[in-house]
């Protein structure tokens, strides 16, 4: 449960890494759930994001 709180409350901090952010996220669903959904856990990862980071990601979004 204590996993649960820390997984939904998880956010990528300001001098944080994309990478190191990811490899958290991943560990904690995994701690949660060993057999998490893929579509659960990319939720998981683009909640908590630090805005430039999503900015980003949106910008490379293929709009075909």
């Amino acid at each position: 449960q204590h996993n649960e709180v820390k997984l939904r409350g998880r956010k990528q901090g300001i001098e944080e890494s994309t990478l190191e952010y990811y490899y958290g996220v991943l560990d904690l669903c995994r701690r949660v759930d060993p057999h998490m959904a893929e579509a659960t856990k990319l939720a998981h990862l683009w909640q908590g994001l630090r805005p430039s980071v999503l900015e980003k990601l949106w910008s490379l979004k293929p709009t075909n």
